[in-house]
């Protein structure tokens, strides 16, 4: 037994050492101003037909490595001012629909190029209101079914889905491993139009992979026991404590480090899935189907519907659902000077910066596509580049 014992004390010293070195990290980066990174439960709730959406009337922080923004959800569920579905009478209303892109939980509400748009046109002399209905996360498939159950209660006169180009690959997933929930998926029948498949929208197992076989029917995939641990550890240490926050930042900006920190952080199983598949695919055809049933959505309810191509992997899709796409993309392109910082850091999303040029973009093109009426725009005031 004293043999034992002398065996166990250097482990138990060990052990409290490394215990209470963590209780003083934790407090020290909580003093210093550190906040956890946001968990995936936060801001967002379950939806039987979406899969997710916002908490209505809710307002939180959302924490990146290197940027904190604060979030306000309205009582509709939309980041976004309080908005009533009836239009006042003589305002132009343009919905935007789409992604994290979109919803720009990166910059502050009023920074997001669908402000911008508003802005610009409104300092022209329309009178013109721009809802953004941005999701983070969101595919094809939940922007269709969000459009018809909820978007066209706001009378819009025109719908502008911003398409990105993870969407093609959301549109194939219906569960990613270590995210709360889960979404429905379209499958394209014969004649071209699509069925919604998945609804109400179970809850699925925390780390289970599942995406849309070619059939239409759901495939489980295998997940390395790797990123299951590198996820577990994500969602149970890094997003709830300050000090595990402030040592991935740390180990991010090593160079050494950044790539394999950034990988930890996501589970990315999508390199067996094309960006843009062929055309006699499942994915192909559903995508196809799910836009022409957005357009004829909207039009049924006195909408426009036009594609904002964020992305150039669009335009196979477009053309093959024949649907109108705005010149945003190039006349984004033009504004961008050398050595302009459009992202922020360690992120794929833009910042204040590309934000107000996208929106420039977005304003030009709907004025020269004749979606508002061609009138001089007004520059956006400059808020300098960085």
């Amino acid at each position: 037994m004293p043999g034992r014992r002398s065996l166990l004390r250097p482990l138990r010293d060990w052990a409290l050492v490394v215990l209470v070195t963590l209780a003083l990290g934790e407090v020290a980066a909580r003093v210093a101003g550190v906040r956890p990174l946001t968990a995936a439960d936060r801001l967002w709730r379950a939806h039987d037909r979406w899969g997710w959406h916002h908490e209505p009337n809710s307002t939180d922080l959302f924490v990146k490595l290197d940027f904190a923004q604060e979030i306000h959800i309205n009582s509709h569920g939309l980041r976004e001012r309080e908005i009533p579905y009836e239009k006042p009478a003589g305002v132009l209303r343009i919905l935007m629909v789409g992604d994290s892109y979109t919803a720009g939980f990166e910059v502050a509400e009023e920074e997001r190029f669908s402000r911008v748009v508003e802005d610009l046109l409104a300092r022209r002399g329309d009178r013109v209101q721009v809802i953004n209905a941005g999701v983070r996360g969101w595919g094809t498939d939940q922007i269709l079914l969000f459009l018809q159950d909820e978007g066209l209660r706001y009378a819009p006169d025109l719908v502008v889905y911003v398409w990105n180009a993870n969407d093609l690959t959301d549109n194939q997933t219906i569960h990613r491993p270590f995210r709360v929930y889960g979404k429905p998926w379209f499958v394209a029948r014969p004649d071209g139009s699509v069925e919604a498949r998945g609804i109400p929208v179970p809850r699925y197992a925390y780390r289970e992979d599942l995406r849309v076989g070619p059939d239409g029917e759901p495939v489980a995939l295998p997940v390395p026991l790797r990123s299951q641990a590198t996820l577990w550890l994500r969602d149970v240490l890094v997003c709830r404590s300050a000090f595990a926050t402030w040592l991935t930042g740390m180990a991010i900006r090593a160079d050494a480090l950044k790539d394999r920190v950034q990988k930890a952080g996501s589970y990315d199983d999508t390199a067996d899935v094309s960006a843009v598949p062929d055309p006699d695919s499942e994915p192909f055809r559903a995508t196809v189907g799910m836009l022409r049933a957005m357009q004829r959505s909207a039009r049924d309810a006195g909408a426009r519907f036009v594609l904002a191509a964020a992305s150039p992997d669009v335009e196979p899709v477009r053309a093959a659902a024949a649907v109108p796409e705005l010149d945003d993309l190039d006349r984004f392109r033009a504004r961008v000077h050398p050595g302009d910082v459009l992202f922020v850091p360690n992120d794929p999303h833009m910042n204040a910066l590309g934000h107000r040029l996208y929106g420039e973009a977005l304003a030009d093109a709907l004025v020269a596509g004749g979606y508002v009426e061609a009138r001089a725009l007004a520059s956006a005031p400059d808020a300098g580049r960085h």
